[in-house]
């Protein structure tokens, strides 16, 4: 037995066929609306005054404003690890304890020196 699966698209503004579904976004949040070809048109006209004076952007999910990672060793703005700060410090003179926060002093003359 075969099963046939028919999905007819209907205009979401008049309820005409529709010729395709439209996708667009706006402040952030992203749209779909199944449109028929004339309200694409329509559509199309009442944008473009503002597509022609808007900046083109790749939509991905690299563009979306998300928080970046904390930088990694070797990064120009990657903390150091604070294991290896104590091993210099140690090596350097300072007297560092085994646990705890380092100090201002040390964290300086370690990025003065590296």
């Amino acid at each position: 037995m075969a099963t046939e699966i028919i999905t007819r698209l209907v205009d979401d503004l008049d309820g005409r066929k529709a010729e395709r579904t439209v996708e667009f976004s706006l402040d952030g949040h992203s749209y779909a609306i199944d449109l028929s070809k004339r309200n694409i048109t329509a559509l199309q006209k009442a944008l473009q005054p503002f597509i022609d004076a808007a900046r083109p952007m790749t939509i991905t999910s690299a563009t979306r404003r998300t928080r970046r990672p904390p930088a990694r060793n070797g990064s120009r703005n990657a903390k150091p690890n604070v294991a290896t700060v104590r091993a210099w410090a140690r090596e350097h003179g300072y007297e560092i304890s085994s646990r705890g926060r380092l100090s201002a002093e040390v964290k300086a003359a370690y990025e003065a020196a590296t």
